[in-house]
C-alpha cells in the first residue's frame, strides 16, 4: 500500500494529538491566569471599600 506506515498507525493522529494536548494545555493556563487576576480585582476592590468604609466612620466619629 502507497503511503503506509506498516505499523497501522495513522500519521496524522500524533501531530493532531500533540496540537490538541498543547491546545488544552494553553487552555487551562489560561483559565487559571484568569483566575487569578479575578481574586487579585476581588482583593482590590474589598481594600479599597474597606478603606472608603474607615474613612466615613472615622469622620462619623469626630
Amino acid at each position: 500500500m502507497p503511503g503506509s506506515t506498516g505499523s497501522g498507525r495513522r500519521p496524522w493522529l500524533e501531530p493532531a494529538a500533540v496540537v490538541a494536548m498543547l491546545s488544552l494545555a494553553v487552555a487551562v493556563l489560561a483559565l487559571l491566569v484568569s483566575i487569578v487576576f479575578g481574586i487579585y480585582n476581588i482583593n482590590t476592590r474589598i481594600d479599597a471599600l474597606g478603606s472608603g468604609l474607615n474613612t466615613r466612620i472615622e469622620k462619623g466619629l469626630m
